[in-house]
Parts: C-alpha cells; structure tokens; sequence
C-alpha cells in the first residue's frame, strides 16, 4: 500500500517508514451562523473587538502560527526560523482569547454563546454541527494550514501479532478504505488511487 500513497505521506526527514500518515485534515475558521450571514472572508475577524474574549484556538495554538504568520505579512517560508510576524500576531490575538478547553468540551460552551469564533480541524466541525450547533465554516482569503494524522507499529511486537498490526495498516491505506474514512471524516486521502484524491488531482492548473 506504501507504493499508492502521494509524496505528502513519505516524511523526506525520516529514513523509510517509520511511521506513515493516513490522510490530510484541513484546519478552519468555525463560526456562529447567527452572527455571521456571510462567511467571514479573512482570519483577522478574530481581532475583532466585538469577539473579545469569545474566540477559541488550539491548546499551544497548534496548527495556527501558519495563519498567524501570513496574518502579519510574513512567509510560511520562513518558518521556523524567521516567525516574527506570527509572533505579532499571536501578540495581537492572546488578549482575544476565551475558553481554552479542548474540542470535547467545547459544544457546550458554544451551545451557550459563549464562543464567536473556533480555529479547528474541519472534522471537529461535522461533530458540532452533528451535536446540533448552529455552525458554519470559512476557509478565509489568506489560506488555511493543514495537519496529519500517522499510524506506526511498535517495537517488540510477537511475530503474529505484528503481522496482524501491519496487515491494518495496508487495509487502512487502501484506496477504498481511504475513500470511505476520508469522506466521513472531510479529509483528504493520502493514497493516490482514492477518487477525492483523483479528483483535487485533475483540477489543478
């Protein structure tokens, strides 16, 4: 199955595959309807003084300093060793800050109002609207950042059992697999073969 998988998926740092990644989850501007008719079209809605307190990012801000840093005009480029303007940004978006709890509890906090706007990964979107929030998503002008979710087989493992672990992994990197996990999930395969993959293919220039 490692044969069918797009470049995304080999990690060049790393020798062979120690690890392998499944598919690529999109992060997002999640926001309320009520207060939104038209989706917001850029990421500096979050610097809005009406939002103030209200709004919610990742623990660490992880996955944000992309979009933080083409928020204040930097390159993703640059990353890690220039990060200035995502500095900026993040300096600029702390005081905004409301509940700093992970996505389990955060229907919620959103069911009660008391949250505008959500960086998240798009499948935690799905389980919102799922639960019955009244919420949207944007991908805003300046671009979204993306992630990966891995799987690897451990060390030390009994023949059998390790058979049966990597055996998983090939059923799980299939392209019919991969078309059904994926489309649940709104992420985008990793194998090659997987028609959304196909399809983002030939649509581009």
């Amino acid at each position: 199955a490692l044969a069918e998988l797009a470049d995304r998926a080999r990690l060049v740092q790393l020798d062979g595959w120690p690890i392998v990644p499944m598919y690529v989850v999109h992060y997002v501007l999640v926001y309320r309807r009520c207060l939104y008719e038209v989706p917001p079209d850029s990421w500096r809605v979050l610097e809005r003084a009406e939002h103030g307190k209200r709004i919610v990012l990742y623990p660490g801000g992880n996955g944000f300093y992309p979009v933080a840093q083409v928020m204040s005009g930097g390159r993703v480029s640059d990353i890690p060793h220039n990060m200035e303007a995502s500095w900026a940004t993040v300096r600029r978006i702390l005081p905004q800050l409301g509940a700093r709890n992970y996505s389990i509890s955060l229907p919620e906090v959103i069911r009660r109002g008391e949250l505008d706007l959500c960086y998240r990964a798009l499948p935690n979107v799905l389980a919102f609207q799922a639960d019955g929030l009244d919420v949207d998503w944007a991908a805003p002008g300046e671009g979204v950042a993306d992630t990966t979710d891995a799987m690897w087989v451990p060390r030390g493992l009994a023949p059998d059992v390790l058979a049966c672990a990597r055996a998983y992994i090939s059923f799980a990197l299939s392209a019919q697999v991969q078309e059904r996990w994926c489309k649940l999930l709104a992420a985008l395969p990793l194998n090659r073969n997987a028609r959304e993959r196909q399809r983002r293919a030939a649509a581009q220039p």
